[in-house]
């Protein structure tokens, strides 16, 4: 009974003490599950593991590669992403898969601290589709966001059978193509895509005709600089022949063909001569839709016939100190001046159609300096001998020839610039001394002046009004215009076109 009696005393507080206890155990482990359970959104970038996602095969059939990064949460804390998506919205050609979930958008996505979490992207490539539609260098990014943290993982894939020069993985980088001083063609009847920055070196670089080139560019962070990608650049060993036809020209262009871009200005850099390089040939040669034409630097010479320089935002042909000769060629469509020369040198520019609508510069700018001081005090004066013979200077402004003698006139033998038959939009330039000194046997345009067939539509080839019809002089060395029609052997069409 005793015993009995004990345990009948004493079983309600051990109970009540057991019980006590495990609320109270349970009550640390609840309270440690809710902890857990507390998300937030991040206070800092995520690391990935990468920050690219490459689809690297180049498709000659219909195919799907898939891709996979992982999302890193390094810090102490879980967190809570908003949104995870891709920059294009519905209109992409990728598809992604979050932890196993598929779909294209994705909201309120935990990872735990010190945790990660798979994206896997996959595209599918067609390469009979039109560059319209697939283009060679598909582009897209996953945008990961979460509280004030924006991130983004970058997609490229190759959507054509092409040649890519250098490979496909050169975006913001430079590449050198050598070939020991000797000639190589680029005769692949596949196109060539450019992509990145790159350096012909020790190289003739011959284009035959119907050669496809696309540039591939963009901005792009050069060591900590800001600039745009996708340009050739010719060194002082290398040169470019670039052989197009009337009926087959080379063409150098963006890559971005879909709908919107075609026509869209500054996709690439453009193409540069650098100091010296020699010998650099350019026939019925089509260049659109870069930031610059041709440049060509210190002592480097270059010839351009019968060629086309459209849709650039900047100059579409600059020239330093260096040796240009420009024949039967049409420069429209500009964003600045159609031709800058600068720091002197030797031009010799016949025959061309400077067409500088739709900006407020003008569509040639000479002169014969450089300023080598931060105040602008002093100048470096090389010597200037610009001609420019049957040409049609037209455009926007008031004034569409500027020139600058950096001696202001006290040695005429660095400034030697001259207008042959020219027929030139000049106002308000001191129009007397231009008339009669520079621009000799030249025609103003007046206002109402019919040139072109219609320059709204990009035709400018000569209206039956025009003024520049029957007013030129003939130049032995050249029987024919931009479309190798004969041009009349005694008063021939000023610009690229000779009318029928």
């Amino acid at each position: 009974m005793y015993k009995f009696a004990n345990f009948n005393l004493t079983l309600p507080i051990f109970y009540g003490l057991f019980v006590m206890t495990l609320l109270f155990v349970s009550s640390l482990f609840i309270a440690g599950c809710l902890e857990e359970d507390v998300f937030s959104a991040p206070s800092e970038n995520l690391t990935f593991s990468v920050d690219t996602l490459r689809f690297d095969t180049v498709f000659t059939t219909l195919g799907s590669v898939t891709r996979s990064v992982r999302l890193i949460n390094n810090s102490n804390q879980n967190i809570s992403l908003s949104s995870i998506n891709f920059e294009s919205n519905d209109f992409s050609k990728f598809r992604m898969n979050v932890d196993g979930l598929p779909g294209d958008n994705f909201s309120n996505i935990e990872i735990l601290a010190h945790d990660s979490l798979y994206i896997f992207v996959e595209v599918t490539i067609d390469p009979d589709e039109p560059l319209s539609i697939s283009p060679f260098i598909i582009s897209d990014a996953i945008v990961i966001e979460g509280g004030n943290i924006s991130q983004k993982i970058f997609l490229e894939a190759w959507g054509q059978n092409a040649n890519y020069i250098p490979n496909q993985f050169n975006a913001g980088q430079g590449a050198r193509l050598s070939c020991d001083n000797q000639l190589l063609r680029w005769d692949d009847p596949k196109p060539y895509v450019v992509y990145g920055v790159l350096f012909v070196d020790s190289c003739n670089l011959y284009l035959p005709p119907g050669t496809q080139i696309y540039v591939h560019g963009g901005l792009a962070n050069f060591n900590g600089v800001i600039a745009n990608d996708g340009i050739f650049i010719f060194t002082e060993n290398a040169s470019l022949t670039s052989e197009g036809t009337l009926e087959n020209p080379v063409v150098f262009q963006g890559d971005r063909l879909e709908k919107g871009f075609q026509d869209a200005f500054g996709q690439w850099n453009g193409i540069l001569f650098s100091n010296n390089s020699k010998n650099n040939s350019i026939k019925h040669t089509i260049i659109k839709n870069s930031v610059i034409g041709i440049r060509a630097d210190s002592a480097a010479s270059v010839k351009i016939d019968n060629s086309i320089i459209f849709n650039t935002t900047n100059v579409a042909i600059i020239g330093q100190h260096s040796n240009i000769e420009v024949t039967n060629t049409l420069l429209h469509s500009n964003g600045s001046a159609s031709i800058a020369l600068g720091f002197g040198g030797n031009y010799n520019i016949s025959y061309t159609t400077l067409a500088n609508y739709g900006n407020q510069n003008p569509a040639v700018i000479l002169d014969n300096y450089k300023v080598i001081d931060q105040n602008q005090n002093l100048i470096d004066v090389f010597p200037i001998n610009a001609t420019f013979t049957n040409c049609i200077i037209a455009g926007s402004t008031k004034d569409e020839i500027l020139y600058d003698d950096g001696t202001d006139g006290s040695d005429p033998n660095v400034f030697n610039i001259s207008f042959i038959n020219c027929l030139v939009k000049i106002e308000d330039l001191e129009s007397d001394t231009f008339f009669e000194s520079i621009c000799q046997n030249c025609i103003s345009i007046a206002q109402g002046d019919s040139i072109f067939i219609d320059r709204f539509e990009f035709d400018y080839h000569l209206h039956p009004t025009s003024p520049a019809m029957n007013v030129g002089i003939p130049i032995v060395s050249i029987t024919d215009d931009l479309e190798s029609q004969i041009r009349d052997s005694s008063t021939p069409d000023l610009g690229c076109y000779e009318s029928q």
